[in-house]
């Protein structure tokens, strides 16, 4: 008996077209979710791969002080030599050399390192321009310090 007035019930809200109204506003809702997940999803990836470019750049730029830090016959030799390490830490990695801006400051001390690399010029992916979420124009920058030997 509570059986049958369960399934009357059913079939009452089913013929006020109840149900078939709360299907379509499930898909909707189910739409929606799906598309904020998948932004959500693309983003975290896309920051991954930012992160890790960022980490490069700032190796490249500690490699280059390093490497600064040694005993070179002029200047041009030592920006040169550094020119070079910068970008064999960086070309393995992903980036690409064009745009890749190396600056050495020579101190008495110390030298310090700066990479410049335009963010077109990295592996970073391009997940998110078509939600108008872009990096274009942007670079990531980063500076090294090593003492003078």
């Amino acid at each position: 008996m509570v059986q049958r007035n369960l399934s009357n019930s059913i079939l009452a809200l089913s013929a006020c077209g109840r149900t078939v109204r709360r299907r379509g506003a499930t898909v909707v809702e189910m739409l929606l979710a799906v598309f904020i997940l998948l932004i959500c999803t693309l983003a975290i990836v896309q920051w991954t791969f930012t992160a890790y470019a960022v980490q490069a750049v700032n190796s490249a730029a500690t490699e280059g002080a390093r490497t600064a830090a040694g005993v070179f016959p002029t200047p041009a030799a030592r920006s040169t030599r550094v020119q070079s390490t910068v970008l064999a830490v960086l070309t393995p990695l992903g980036f690409q050399t064009a745009g890749v801006a190396v600056n050495v400051v020579d101190s008495t001390t110390h030298f310090t390192v700066t990479v410049t690399v335009p963010v077109t010029s990295s592996p970073i992916p391009r997940l998110l321009n078509s939600f108008g979420l872009t990096l274009t124009g942007k670079s990531l920058r980063a500076s090294g310090v090593a003492w003078a030997s």
